[in-house]
């Protein structure tokens, strides 16, 4: 009868160390499978990456949207003359209603959110087997390149970003914007397409290499070095963006007093 007992007792504990066995097991493969998630959530973000997306975003627009590029960029940024002096009375009791409205419109983007979205259904409709995090920070990495691109593109519309000069302004350009068509389009992209890489190579939300963080440096170490490298490339970004707009800074036709 103790045998009995004894053999009852071992087979109860081989059966509760084989639960916890098969528990711990199961609680390793679920770790497991979670790392594995979180190693693809990430997106590359790279210039290569970046050029990857200019590639498809630059075609789209040399075919598909092609008329509708042509036309919203060879439209002057900001009001008309007419425009501008309706707008100098938009508190006017006789006028309010209307020049408000023209007030409040915005400026027609060259390309336009649907070209987007249309280039991002196509790339989902590619790689339908994509997590649904990482397609949405592809989305997100992808509209900023797209609205670097569009904010690029505003410097080649006709007066660049200054706009149409108005007839009462002290100093008018005598010279004609020349339009730009289908036949001389071509140039006008490559050179957004390197203004939109030289501002991707300035890597201002540097996250460090895996090969820059070997073994023998400590935690600090890194953390010094990663917040040094990050400065360096946001203070030779705002150096660049202060050179550029210094013609913009003494430009005082762009000077406006209200009485």
């Amino acid at each position: 009868e103790h045998d009995h007992i004894r053999q009852m007792k071992g087979g109860e504990e081989q059966g509760e160390e084989s639960v916890k066995k098969d528990t711990e097991e199961d609680a390793d493969k679920e770790i497991q499978q979670q790392l594995e998630m979180y190693k693809t959530l990430g997106i590359e973000t790279n210039l290569k990456a970046v050029q990857s997306y200019l590639d498809i975003l630059l075609k789209e627009i040399k075919t598909v949207y092609k008329d509708e590029f042509l036309k919203n960029i060879n439209t002057p940024i900001g009001l008309s003359a007419q425009e501008k002096l309706t707008n100098m009375h938009a508190y006017d009791v006789m006028n309010s209603e209307s020049s408000l409205e023209m007030s409040t419109s915005l400026q027609q983007a060259i390309l336009s959110i649907e070209l987007y979205l249309n280039i991002e259904q196509k790339l989902m409709d590619a790689n339908p087997s994509k997590n649904e995090i990482s397609v949405e920070l592809e989305h997100i990495h992808n509209k900023m390149i797209f609205d670097s691109l569009n904010e690029i593109l505003d410097s080649f519309r006709p007066y660049g970003l200054v706009g149409q000069p108005y007839p009462w302004k002290i100093s008018i350009k005598s010279n004609s914007p020349i339009p730009i068509t289908e036949e001389n389009m071509e140039p006008v992209l490559q050179k957004a397409e390197k203004k939109v890489l030289g501002w991707a190579k300035y890597h201002c939300g540097y996250y460090g290499d895996h090969d820059e963080f070997i073994q023998d440096k400590t935690q600090s170490f890194c953390e010094e070095y990663l917040a040094q490298m990050k400065e360096e490339k946001l203070a030779k970004m705002l150096s660049a963006d202060v050179h550029e707009m210094e013609d913009k800074w003494i430009n005082y036709d762009d000077e406006e007093a209200e009485v």
